[in-house]
């Protein structure tokens, strides 16, 4: 084998390694990310006082001339403080139900069975979504 031969395939090897490594690595890091900066997004407009993304279709779908945004961004920012009050006041009594439901089972679930309800718990939405430890 020539000596510019062994080069050729080493190069080609070569690229064939870094662009599987790319083809793996950046969309996983993309995915991650994204989730992670889109929630970022989000809190930061809250904080911000800036409406979120109820708040930001509603305006687009009805099409605010510059007289009445004002109005409609002060409804919008209360109706969405609302909304985040009523998910809290929600998720709290959820939780209480759901533990609730968790200890009538434990009685009649051998420890078995209990510690797959106890896995089924911390996932109830499937497996990518996490959920919550029964106490």
């Amino acid at each position: 084998m020539t000596p510019e031969r062994k080069r050729a395939i080493f190069y080609l090897s070569l690229t064939f390694v870094a662009g599987l490594l790319i083809g793996i690595l950046i969309p996983g890091f993309l995915h991650h990310a994204g989730g992670r900066m889109g929630n970022r997004q989000y809190h930061r407009e809250m904080r911000d006082g800036r409406p979120g993304p109820f708040g930001d279709r509603l305006m687009r779908a009805i099409e605010l001339d510059s007289n009445s945004a004002p109005a409609i961004r002060d409804i919008v920012h209360r109706a969405e403080d609302r909304v985040h009050q009523l998910d809290v006041q929600c998720s709290e009594q959820l939780s209480l139900v759901l533990d609730s439901v968790g200890q009538e089972l434990k009685p009649h679930l051998t420890a078995e069975q209990f510690e797959k309800y106890v896995e089924f718990a911390r996932h109830p939405r499937g497996r990518g979504r996490p959920g919550r430890t029964p106490q």
